[in-house]
């Protein structure tokens, strides 16, 4: 667990990760809003699933029915969580990146 003593509004963090393939177990790298909100970006490894990686972001908006509010999810490819990994959140003031190893692979607009 690494918790920082800062808030990131614009920039990026990588999460080096070699996750095991053990079922019920998630690996994640989660970003949280600061001041209470329960803003979240992150991403996860189902590690029963070692071919697929997550991509999350929710943002909480008092209109949305909970538990599920303001949730975009995606699924991407990998080759396997078992080897090590660059899993990277990039956000700009125009939008939330995600990449694997360098590589684009997700991109929502603010």
């Amino acid at each position: 667990t690494i918790n920082s003593t800062f808030s990131i509004f614009n920039g990026k963090v990588t999460f080096l990760v070699e996750a095991p393939t053990i079922s019920g177990v998630i690996v994640a790298g989660i970003l949280i809003g600061d001041s209470g909100s329960s803003d979240e970006i992150d991403v996860e490894l189902i590690c029963g699933d070692p071919y697929t990686w997550q991509t999350n972001l929710f943002v909480a908006d008092p209109r949305d029915s909970k538990p599920e509010y303001g949730v975009f999810s995606s699924k991407e490819a990998v080759d396997k969580i078992n080897d090590v990994h660059a899993y990277s959140i990039e956000m700009s003031p125009d939008a939330v990146h995600w990449s694997l190893d360098g590589r684009a692979v997700r991109t929502l607009k603010r």
